[in-house]
């Protein structure tokens, strides 16, 4: 009963997941935050006030005016997070308005008309129930706040599986299984659906039509070489703290292993090949499907090509050689420290889930890297900080001097939410490394990221 539910979440979930890690649904998250941070929210606040915010969804003056009026009663010394997140809701905002100003036909940013498109997508409804209430006083301790989850989609199926788990090691299981399942998770589903659905078809129409202008109305106006070198310096201060941290034997198989389909198996010309490359980070190893046979197949289809690849073979014999001692040593970790965290193994492999479920970002980003980047893997930059900073470089110093629209559609829809999807990952599997116990004196530091440093 409970995997056919999950499944079900996560069907009806997945097609969000990507759009996701897009401005205007980061926007709404942003708002959120400044919302808790600001109203001082937390599991015995003013639930009215929570109702009030959501009721509020479709009306986005009333939300900040809710978040003004909060912000302007805190106390001085007690502002500095609302604060901190305010400015993040300001960046996030100006990033969708500048992504906004390549749709609009006059080319001003000043046009709000678009604007309202997108602000105004949402139909506003005041539910009966305290909904997104109920859904966090059930499963707050777990998974989070639920304001936030209503536009983190993966963060909500992740929370559905994981709450549902405990709630089948209860003695109580099928009473409380049904309450959450007919009455708590249902309207709470149903309300993220009627707020990420319009928004996300807005987002589309927008972005299509963008894509149109640039390639109808290139004025061949170059970025200036100082914007492109600001932006480059800060796609490094982002990235360079986790060249080292993700140098660690739970994850560096990943580099690995992407290293190898890169030299075995892009070869192979099936259209699915790609797919199922990511569709193992979704998969338990323990229930045979291990990365390990998927490209152990490329190395064995190398071997059936003609002799003049021979150096290509010897290659390929060498990456995969590499990524099996990687997967040693990761093995040789778990043996280590399996019996002081039980539940470590599961932890990296939550960590960096729903990979297929953001191929649409994968893909568009891989497209720019196959033409700019030639001698690196899309799959490669996933996992490792100094390839993605080398090879933005190289893509932003092209399209830059191209054309700067062409510039500003790929820093906004195309860079930005890969960075933020391979950041989340790497910090998610920070803290899966901080939780490891061990027998060491000295702890592995966690990773704490500032995701202002996102928004341009």
């Amino acid at each position: 009963m409970i995997k056919i539910d999950n499944e079900a979440i996560v069907q009806q979930f997945n097609p969000f997941i990507s759009i996701s890690f897009q401005p205007v649904f980061k926007e709404h998250q942003q708002r959120a935050k400044a919302f808790l941070t600001c109203c001082q929210w937390d599991i015995g606040s003013d639930e009215l006030l929570l109702k009030k915010y959501v009721d509020a969804y479709g009306l986005l003056d009333e939300q900040m005016k809710i978040i003004k009026e909060c912000a302007d009663k805190m106390i001085i010394h007690d502002k500095s997070d609302c604060e901190f997140n305010l400015r993040l809701l300001e960046k996030a905002r100006q990033l969708t308005k500048v992504f906004i100003d390549l749709y609009s036909e006059n080319n001003t940013i000043n046009d709000n008309s678009t604007m309202k498109l997108l602000d105004q997508a949402i139909v506003q409804s005041i539910d009966v129930k305290n909904i997104v209430y109920d859904y966090d006083t059930t499963t707050n301790d777990f998974c989070g706040f639920a304001l936030i989850l209503l536009w983190q989609p993966y963060k909500l199926i992740n929370c559905e599986i994981y709450y549902r788990s405990l709630l089948s090691n209860n003695l109580l299981f099928y009473n409380n299984y049904n309450k959450f399942k007919k009455e708590i998770s249902p309207p709470f589903q149903q309300k993220a659906l009627s707020l990420m659905i319009p928004v996300k078809n807005a987002w589309n129409i927008i972005v299509d039509q963008v894509k149109k202008n640039i390639q109808t109305k290139l004025d061949n106006k170059p970025l200036s070489q100082d914007q492109i070198d600001k932006d480059t310096d800060q796609i490094k201060n982002r990235l360079s703290y986790y060249i080292i941290k993700l140098n660690h034997p739970m994850i560096i198989h990943h580099t690995k292993s992407a290293h190898t389909y890169k030299v075995c198996c892009t070869s192979i010309k099936t259209s699915d090949i790609f797919n199922e490359y990511l569709a193992y980070f979704d998969h338990d190893p323990n229930q045979g499907h291990s990365m390990d046979k998927f490209l152990h197949s490329c190395v064995q289809h190398q071997t059936s090509e003609p002799i003049d690849i021979m150096t290509e073979n010897n290659e390929c014999n060498i990456s995969y050689n590499e990524f099996l001692d990687a997967m040693k040593k990761r093995q040789d970790f778990i043996n280590k420290y399996e019996k002081q965290n039980p539940s470590m193994v599961i932890k990296f492999q939550e960590a960096i889930r729903f990979k297929i479920s953001q191929i649409d970002i994968i893909r568009t980003m891989a497209d720019y890297v196959d033409q700019y980047c030639q001698d690196q893997h899309i799959f490669e930059l996933m996992f490792d900080a100094r390839k993605i900073i080398n090879c933005e470089k190289i893509i932003r110093h092209v399209i830059g001097k191209e054309n700067s629209k062409k510039y500003s559609y790929y820093n906004i829809s195309i860079s930005y939410p890969f960075q933020y999807m391979v950041l989340e990952d790497w910090d998610n599997l920070a803290q899966a490394i901080t939780s490891i116990k061990t027998d060491d004196d000295t702890k592995p530091a966690s990773i704490v990221h500032n995701l202002s440093n996102l928004y341009r």
